[in-house]
């Protein structure tokens, strides 16, 4: 390992898990939510959680990355819930060959 450089998390996603997680993430940008996902700051006493805000006109969620796949995809459908939209993530989750994550928040 080169000093200095930190190794990157290696964990292998399940494709289909994947899949569902970015057409969930294409259900809020169309509605004007910018999904992003990104390893969110610990520290000693403290750490960020996964969740949304806004800042002036933009709004987003933001997920943690050290989260498992279906904590996300949990986490992101609570979220479409809160908005109001399950109707149109209903219809793309359908579609979805991941009865196990379809079943989460069912």
């Amino acid at each position: 390992m080169i000093k200095g450089k930190k190794s990157k998390n290696t964990e292998v996603r399940d494709p289909k898990k994947e899949r569902l997680f970015r057409e969930l993430t294409d259900v809020l940008a169309r509605s004007g939510v910018q999904v992003r996902r990104e390893e969110l700051k610990r520290g000693f006493g403290w750490r960020a959680i996964s969740g949304s805000c806004r800042l002036n006109d933009s709004k987003f969620i933001f997920v943690d990355r050290r989260m498992s796949q279906d904590e996300q995809i949990t986490f992101l459908r609570a979220k479409l819930e809160s908005l109001g939209l399950t109707e149109t993530s209903k219809s793309t989750i359908s579609d979805s060959d991941d009865s196990s994550a379809a079943a989460d928040l069912a």
